[in-house]
């Protein structure tokens, strides 16, 4: 919600983003009474999409509908499990405070995309194809 409204509209926002950092937030909340580290809740996420089946695509996600399709066709939980860990991936990258850079840089520009490259030096279309991938490989290397 606060990263919604930092940006101004959300709707012009990347869904997959906006969701997996309100998540985030509430396993930095979790870590910090000892409930878990980010690794190890990542690894958790992997074992979850390892244990789907099948790997939602990432780039399906970035809009409103997009997540809502996703979410119907494998699980709402799935769809978040997938969020969670790509969101967890740009913070082990770029730190906690991309997240509010992102928002604001989004709501400055009103370009979500824009802001994704100024933050995290690449398109999100490109983010997502490599998480994609390393997903992928992660999975099949764990069976």
């Amino acid at each position: 919600v606060m990263q919604g409204q930092r940006m101004g509209q959300p709707e012009r926002g990347i869904e997959w983003l906006m969701r997996g950092s309100g998540y985030l937030m509430g396993v930095a909340r979790l870590g910090e009474k000892g409930l878990g580290t980010l690794p190890q809740y990542q690894r958790a996420w992997l074992d979850s999409l390892r244990k789907a089946g099948r790997i939602p695509q990432l780039a399906q996600m970035t809009s409103v509908d997009g997540f809502r399709q996703v979410s119907q066709s494998y699980s709402d939980d799935t769809a978040s499990v997938m969020a969670e860990y790509a969101t967890a991936e740009l913070v082990n990258r770029r730190g906690w405070p991309s997240l509010v850079r992102w928002a604001e840089a989004t709501r400055a520009t009103g370009d979500a995309q824009k802001a994704f490259r100024q933050v995290y030096g690449q398109s999100s279309a490109d983010f997502e194809a490599e998480l994609q991938s390393r997903v992928q490989r992660q999975i099949v290397n764990a069976r």
